[in-house]
Protein backbone atom coordinates (compact mmCIF):
# COMPACT_ATOMS: atom_id res chain seq x y z
CA UNK A 1 0.00 0.00 0.00
CA UNK A 2 2.74 2.84 0.84
CA UNK A 3 4.73 2.38 -2.32
CA UNK A 4 2.07 4.34 -4.05
CA UNK A 5 1.18 1.57 -6.92
CA UNK A 6 -2.67 1.60 -5.51
CA UNK A 7 -4.98 4.70 -6.12
CA UNK A 8 -8.11 5.38 -4.31
CA UNK A 9 -11.06 4.20 -6.77
CA UNK A 10 -8.64 2.32 -9.27
CA UNK A 11 -8.51 -1.21 -10.11
CA UNK A 12 -4.83 -2.78 -8.71
CA UNK A 13 -2.45 -3.42 -11.03
CA UNK A 14 -2.24 -6.95 -12.67
CA UNK A 15 -0.50 -9.58 -10.74
CA UNK A 16 0.00 -7.37 -7.55
CA UNK A 17 -1.03 -8.61 -3.81
CA UNK A 18 -4.49 -6.84 -4.18
CA UNK A 19 -5.65 -8.20 -6.94
CA UNK A 20 -4.12 -11.29 -6.56
CA UNK A 21 -5.49 -11.46 -2.75
CA UNK A 22 -8.56 -8.85 -2.11
CA UNK A 23 -9.94 -10.47 0.47
CA UNK A 24 -7.22 -9.12 3.28
CA UNK A 25 -6.77 -5.40 2.20
CA UNK A 26 -10.16 -4.64 1.30
CA UNK A 27 -10.45 -2.77 4.75
CA UNK A 28 -8.01 -0.39 3.72
CA UNK A 29 -9.54 0.56 0.44
CA UNK A 30 -11.15 3.43 1.31
CA UNK A 31 -10.75 7.47 0.97
CA UNK A 32 -9.20 8.13 4.76
CA UNK A 33 -6.24 5.56 4.00
CA UNK A 34 -5.05 7.03 0.68
CA UNK A 35 -5.22 10.59 1.68
CA UNK A 36 -3.02 9.26 4.69
CA UNK A 37 -0.39 7.56 1.61
CA UNK A 38 -0.79 11.10 0.01
CA UNK A 39 0.71 12.75 2.68
CA UNK A 40 3.37 10.46 3.47
CA UNK A 41 3.78 10.60 -0.54
CA UNK A 42 4.16 14.16 -0.29
CA UNK A 43 6.10 14.08 2.75
CA UNK A 44 8.69 11.60 1.30
CA UNK A 45 8.92 13.61 -1.48
CA UNK A 46 10.10 16.36 0.46
CA UNK A 47 12.79 14.81 1.59
CA UNK A 48 14.04 12.95 -1.87
CA UNK A 49 12.83 9.29 -0.39
CA UNK A 50 10.26 7.01 -2.00
CA UNK A 51 7.52 6.74 0.03
CA UNK A 52 8.18 3.13 1.07
CA UNK A 53 11.72 4.08 1.89
CA UNK A 54 10.20 6.86 4.51
CA UNK A 55 7.20 4.45 5.79
CA UNK A 56 9.99 2.02 6.89
CA UNK A 57 12.01 4.72 8.08
CA UNK A 58 9.90 5.67 10.66
CA UNK A 59 8.80 1.90 11.58
CA UNK A 60 12.07 1.43 12.12
CA UNK A 61 12.75 4.12 14.25
CA UNK A 62 9.65 3.94 16.76
CA UNK A 63 10.82 2.87 19.95
CA UNK A 64 7.86 -0.03 20.61
CA UNK A 65 9.00 -1.45 17.46
CA UNK A 66 11.85 -4.10 17.80
CA UNK A 67 11.67 -5.02 14.18
CA UNK A 68 9.59 -5.04 10.84
CA UNK A 69 8.42 -7.86 8.76
CA UNK A 70 9.25 -7.07 4.60
CA UNK A 71 8.12 -8.90 1.84
CA UNK A 72 9.57 -7.96 -1.84
CA UNK A 73 9.34 -10.11 -4.13
CA UNK A 74 11.50 -8.08 -6.55
CA UNK A 75 15.25 -7.28 -5.97
CA UNK A 76 13.95 -3.67 -6.99
CA UNK A 77 11.12 -3.80 -4.60
CA UNK A 78 13.68 -4.56 -1.76
CA UNK A 79 16.05 -1.71 -2.62
CA UNK A 80 13.59 1.22 -0.51
CA UNK A 81 13.63 -1.29 2.39
CA UNK A 82 17.46 -0.72 1.84
CA UNK A 83 17.73 2.72 1.80
CA UNK A 84 15.43 3.32 4.98
CA UNK A 85 18.27 1.87 6.94
CA UNK A 86 19.89 4.92 6.56
CA UNK A 87 17.11 7.17 6.97
CA UNK A 88 17.02 8.38 11.04
CA UNK A 89 14.15 10.26 11.59
CA UNK A 90 14.22 12.43 15.47
CA UNK A 91 11.22 11.78 17.97
CA UNK A 92 9.93 14.72 16.64
CA UNK A 93 10.20 14.44 12.67
CA UNK A 94 8.85 11.19 13.46
CA UNK A 95 5.64 12.90 15.36
CA UNK A 96 5.41 15.27 12.78
CA UNK A 97 4.87 12.91 9.97
CA UNK A 98 2.25 10.75 11.65
CA UNK A 99 0.36 13.98 13.03
CA UNK A 100 0.49 15.01 8.98
CA UNK A 101 -0.66 11.92 7.82
CA UNK A 102 -3.79 11.99 10.90
CA UNK A 103 -4.78 15.75 9.38
CA UNK A 104 -4.78 14.67 5.46
CA UNK A 105 -7.30 11.65 6.78
CA UNK A 106 -9.45 13.52 9.61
Amino acid sequence: MLTGKYRFGEKPPAGSRVDLRPKPYQHLMNKRTFEAIDALRAAAADRGLATGTLALAWVLGHPAVTSALIGPRTVEQFKPWLDAVDVHLTNDEREALASRMEAAAA
